[in-house]
C-alpha cells in the first residue's frame, strides 16, 4: 500500500486532504479510535499549531479533531457558503470537475448549516442568505450570532431587533442613529433665516426659490448683486485700512468644504448654514484629520482658518514659521508674540551681504555642455525561438527572400541558407584550410549588443576595426557589417578619451570571475603527434581540464579527425556531463562541422 503523504499548509486543500485520508483509513482498516496518531503525524503548519492546541481528551476524538481543523482554515458554514458563491474554474479543471466541486461546496454548506437536503430546505437556505445579505449590517450580525435555521424564527427576531431600535428594515446601519437624533434640540434652530426669500424655518441650501432667484450676496443679502461687489463690503475694508488698527481676523469659508459627518457642504450657500460636531474641543474631518475648534455663539456660520509653513528673514523673526493666511491683514506680515520673536525694541541690526555676480564675471564663466553618450544595450539572453522570431521580423533580412536563399551555390565562395528556421551566410575560410564556416544572419536589435560585447567587455579589450571586425565574423553577418564595425569603434567614448592617434594601448588587465560549479567551464586541447606511437597505434592525447577542481581528463587517439575527436568527447560528458563553457584553440579538428 502506498504511503499517505502530509498535508502540506497553505499548498493542499484541507478539505480534499481530510476526505483522502479518510477513506484511506478505512480501506485499511483502521479503527477510527486511533484515526488520530497517524493524523497528528501527518500535519503542518497551522493545522498542526491548531491541533497541539487541544486537550489530551481531544485530540483522540477525530470529529473533534476534524472539526477544529476546519474551524481553522475556515471551512464553515460562511466558509463553504462562500467558496459556493466566489469559485472559479481552476486550471486545466474541465466542466464536469468543476460542477461537482460546485456540488461538493454545496451539500456541505447544507450540512454545516443542519439543512435536510430537499427542496423546501434548499429554498428556505438561499432566501435566508439572501435576507442576511440585503440586511443592515447590525442585524445581519445580530441574526448570524442566532444561527436561526426556521425563516419564520429569522423574521420574528428582526422584527422584535427592528422594534426594540424604533428602525425600519429599509434603514442601512450606517443611518440607524442620524444626525439630527444626536444633535442637541436648540429653541435658536428655529430662528435660521433664509438668505433668499427672507423667512425663517429653513437655510438657504433647502430654500424652494433657490432656482429661481439665482445667486446673491452673502455679506448683505439682497439679490442685486455678489459679494465680491457688495458696497457695505468695500466701506467696511475701507474703514479697516484708514484706522491702521488690527480687529479681530475671520476667513470665510471655502465655497466646498468638509463637514464633520464627511458629506460634500456644497456650494455658494455653505458659508451660513455648516454645522459640525466638536468633541474635547477637536473636530473631526472626512478625510479622518481632527483640528482644534470653537463653538461661536454670535457667529452664523464656520470659519476655518488656513496655515502655510513659510521662510521669513526679518529683524525681529527669522527661520520656518507656520502662518494663518487671511484675507484682509493690516500690512504683508504681521509677526506676533510667537516663540523666537524678537522685542520690538530690540531688532536684529546685522548686516547682510548683498553679494551680486557682474556681467564680466558671468561672461567668464565658461559653462561645458556634457556629451550625450549612448547607453549600451542589455539583453539577457535570446533563444532560438526569439532569434527566429526577431530575423523573421527583421526587414533588411526580408528584403533578402526566397530568391537568396534558392540561388544556384555552384562555385560561389559565400551564400545564404536556412536551416531550422534560422537564417545562415556560409562562407570558404580559405585560412582554416576551406572550412565552411557557417554565420548567423543578425537582425538588427541585436547588432548594437553583438558589437558593444565584441569591443567593450573584457575579453574585446576595445580592440580596433579590423579586430573587431574579425571577432564578429567568426560567428555573425549583417548587410552593411564593414561600416557599422568601423562607425561604433571611432565613436567609442573610452577609445577616444584614452587612446592617442596612432597608437593602441593594451586594455587594462582585470581578474576573471572564479568559477565555484564543477565542469560549468572546462578547457579542451589536443597533443601530439607523438614519437614513437604506443603499442596499441596512439600518437595523439585528447585533454580536457575542469576551472573549478582542476581535475584533468585524457584520452589516447590514433587520429585526430572530427569524428575520432566528438566520439571521445561524448565519452567524457556522459561521464561527466555537458559543461556551459568550452575553451579551446579554435582548431579545425575541434569545430569541424560533422
Amino acid at each position: 500500500m502506498p504511503k499517505l503523504p502530509a498535508c502540506v499548509d497553505r499548498k493542499d486543500d484541507l478539505d480534499s486532504w481530510l476526505l483522502r485520508f479518510e477513506r484511506f483509513a478505512t480501506t485499511s482498516g483502521w479503527p477510527k479510535e486511533s484515526w488520530c496518531t497517524p493524523l497528528s503525524a501527518l500535519l503542518t503548519g497551522r493545522a498542526l499549531e491548531a491541533f497541539c492546541r487541544l486537550s489530551e481528551t481531544e485530540a483522540t476524538d477525530y470529529d473533534r479533531v476534524k472539526e477544529v481543523l476546519q474551524k481553522r482554515y475556515n471551512l464553515t458554514e460562511d466558509g463553504y457558503r462562500q467558496r459556493f458563491r466566489t469559485c472559479s474554474p481552476e486550471e486545466g479543471e474541465n466542466p464536469s470537475m468543476f460542477i461537482v466541486r460546485l456540488k461538493t461546496y454545496l451539500e456541505r454548506w447544507m450540512k454545516l448549516a443542519e439543512a435536510p437536503q430537499t427542496y423546501e430546505a434548499l429554498r428556505d437556505l438561499f432566501v435566508k442568505e439572501q435576507f442576511l445579505d440585503s440586511s443592515p449590517a447590525d442585524l445581519s450580525t445580530y441574526l448570524r450570532e442566532r444561527r436561526l435555521a426556521d425563516l419564520e424564527e429569522v423574521a420574528r427576531s428582526a422584527e422584535l431587533f427592528l422594534t426594540a431600535r424604533k428602525r425600519q428594515l429599509s434603514d442601512r446601519a450606517r443611518q440607524g442613529i442620524t444626525r439630527e437624533q444626536n444633535r442637541p434640540s436648540s429653541s435658536k434652530e428655529e430662528e435660521i433665516i433664509c438668505h433668499i426669500c427672507r423667512k425663517p424655518g429653513h437655510s438657504t441650501r433647502n430654500c424652494r426659490n433657490k432656482a429661481t432667484h439665482g445667486r446673491g450676496c452673502y455679506h448683505c443679502g439682497e439679490l442685486t448683486h455678489v459679494r465680491k461687489d457688495c458696497p457695505k463690503l468695500r466701506m467696511n475694508n475701507s474703514q479697516i485700512t484708514s484706522s491702521k488698527r488690527a480687529g479681530s481676523a475671520a476667513m470665510r469659508v471655502m465655497e466646498t468644504q468638509e463637514s464633520a459627518s464627511g458629506e460634500d457642504a456644497g456650494k455658494a450657500d455653505t458659508r451660513y448654514d455648516v454645522r459640525t460636531e466638536v468633541q474635547d474641543g477637536l473636530l473631526q474631518l472626512a478625510s479622518g484629520k481632527r483640528v482644534p475648534a470653537m463653538i461661536d455663539c454670535g457667529a452664523c456660520g464656520v470659519l476655518l482658518a488656513e496655515k502655510a509653513r513659510i521662510q521669513v528673514k526679518t529683524p525681529y523673526l527669522s527661520g520656518e514659521v507656520e502662518a494663518l493666511c487671511i484675507p484682509e491683514v493690516i500690512c504683508d506680515l504681521v509677526v506676533g508674540n510667537v516663540p523666537g520673536a524678537r522685542n520690538p525694541d530690540d531688532p536684529d541690526m546685522t548686516p547682510m551681504v548683498g553679494a551680486v555676480t557682474t556681467r564680466a564675471q558671468a561672461r567668464q564663466e565658461v559653462r561645458h555642455r556634457p556629451l550625450t553618450v549612448p547607453d549600451t544595450p542589455k539583453h539577457t539572453g535570446v533563444d532560438r525561438r526569439e532569434l527566429i522570431r526577431l530575423q523573421q521580423d527583421d526587414e533588411a533580412i526580408k528584403r533578402m527572400g526566397d530568391s537568396v536563399l534558392s540561388e544556384n551555390r555552384t562555385g560561389r565562395t559565400s551564400f545564404f541558407e536556412k536551416k531550422d528556421g534560422i537564417v545562415y551566410r556560409v562562407y570558404n575560410d580559405e585560412i582554416r584550410g576551406g572550412v565552411n564556416v557557417r554565420q548567423v544572419v543578425l537582425p538588427e536589435s541585436l547588432r548594437k549588443y553583438v558589437m558593444s560585447v565584441a569591443h567593450d567587455t573584457i575579453t574585446g579589450g576595445h580592440l580596433g576595426i579590423k579586430k573587431t571586425r574579425e571577432k564578429i565574423m567568426s560567428n555573425f553577418f549583417w548587410p552593411g557589417m564593414y561600416e557599422d564595425v568601423a562607425r561604433y569603434c571611432r565613436s567609442c567614448d573610452i577609445c577616444q578619451k584614452t587612446v592617442s592617434k596612432g597608437t593602441v594601448q593594451k586594455a587594462p588587465m582585470e581578474n576573471i570571475p572564479v568559477v565555484d560549479v564543477p565542469f560549468k567551464r572546462v578547457a579542451v586541447d589536443l597533443i601530439g603527434p607523438i614519437e614513437p606511437a604506443s603499442e596499441a597505434g596512439h600518437r595523439y592525447i585528447l585533454t580536457l581540464v575542469d576551472y573549478a577542481t582542476r581535475y584533468p581528463e585524457a584520452v589516447p587517439l590514433r587520429r585526430i579527425d572530427t569524428e575520432t575527436v566528438a566520439e571521445a568527447l561524448v565519452d567524457i560528458y556522459s561521464r561527466l556531463g555537458v559543461p556551459e563553457e568550452i575553451l579551446s584553440d579554435q582548431g579545425t579538428h575541434l569545430f569541424r562541422i560533422v
